[in-house]
Order: structure tokens, then C-alpha cells, then sequence
């Protein structure tokens, strides 16, 4: 199902993201299974590193799309069929637009700080990334902070969503858990 996680910094959602992205690979297919999406280059790249240690015993063929680095090495990376894919906003929606990045058979789509990409500046790039979506998909957005606007959006785009959503008073260890 669709999922809309509030939690904060520190909680473990990058982990259960990736983990989770990790779990329904089949590493047989060589295309993108799932794609990660962030707001900024730092984040992408902290995420992607994240996710070079978690995966390092398995043949799962990733590849990072993020602006500011070699576009080069994006594309042939995707083209030599990266499965799991973590990008910004900008240069995923380039590589789509170029039909570098076919996401046909995507299984899910994570977009980590949904809050800050949805509400501010790339609303319209999301869009038309979710324009392009297969039918079946899960969609996963996650942040430290859910604004209520952020819940009006998601109606266009997701469907019965799961909502976890931890206030930063709840917090606690075994909340974590």
C-alpha cells in the first residue's frame, strides 16, 4: 500500500526505505524496480550511500541521478540497468524527459522530504513524474515534518495511503522500535 511516514531525524527512515526498496528487487531484471527521490544533492547522496553499504553483499545494480555530477556516468549506469535508482528531483525528471530512464516497470516510488519538494519548488516536476507511473505502484513519502496542505496533495496521486506519523513529543525508544 501506499505510505505517508512523519517521523523525525534520527528514527530510522532511511533504513526502513531502503531496506524495504532492497526487499523487492529481483535482481534477475535489469531495469529500475525502485526509485528514490530527493530534494537535494546532499541528501540524495548521503542516501545513496547509505544504501552502497546495506546492499554491498548482494548484485543489485544501483546508480545515482544527481545534479551536479557527472551525467555521463548517470546514464550509463542506467543504461547498464541499475535497479535501484536515488536521485534529485531535477536530474531524474532530465533523465525521463531525455528517455534515458524508462520507469515502466517501477515497482516503487520513495520520495524522501516529500514536504519540501511537493510544497515548494518542484510540485510541477513531481507531477509529471507521477504522470508517468505505472499503475501498479507504491508510492512512499516521508519527512520529519507533514504540513496538513501536504495531505490535500497527495490525494491526486495516492491511493488509501497508510499514515504514520510519530509528533516529535511521541518519541520515544520503544516508539522507534
Amino acid at each position: 500500500r501506499d505510505c505517508i511516514i512523519q517521523a523525525q531525524s534520527g528514527t530510522g527512515k532511511t533504513a526502513t526505505f531502503l531496506l524495504s526498496g532492497l526487499n523487492m528487487i529481483n535482481t534477475k531484471d535489469k531495469f529500475c524496480q525502485v526509485l528514490i527521490v530527493c530534494p537535494t544533492r546532499e541528501l540524495a547522496t548521503q542516501i545513496f550511500s547509505v544504501l552502497k553499504h546495506l546492499s554491498k553483499y548482494t548484485k543489485i545494480i544501483m546508480a545515482s541521478c544527481i545534479g551536479g555530477t557527472s551525467i555521463k556516468r548517470s546514464i550509463s549506469l542506467i543504461e547498464k540497468g541499475a535497479q535501484v535508482i536515488v536521485g534529485t528531483t531535477g536530474r531524474v525528471y532530465h533523465m525521463m524527459e531525455e528517455k534515458i530512464l524508462n520507469i515502466d516497470k517501477l515497482k516503487i516510488l520513495i520520495l524522501d522530504e516529500a514536504d519540501d519538494m511537493l510544497l515548494m519548488g518542484f510540485k510541477e516536476k513531481i507531477y509529471d513524474i507521477f504522470k508517468e507511473l505505472p499503475e501498479e505502484i507504491q508510492i512512499c513519502l516521508l519527512s520529519a515534518t507533514m504540513p496538513k496542505d501536504l495531505f490535500h496533495v497527495t490525494k491526486n496521486f495516492m491511493i488509501d495511503p497508510i499514515k504514520i506519523l510519530l509528533k516529535k513529543d511521541e518519541l520515544t525508544l520503544e516508539g522507534i522500535k
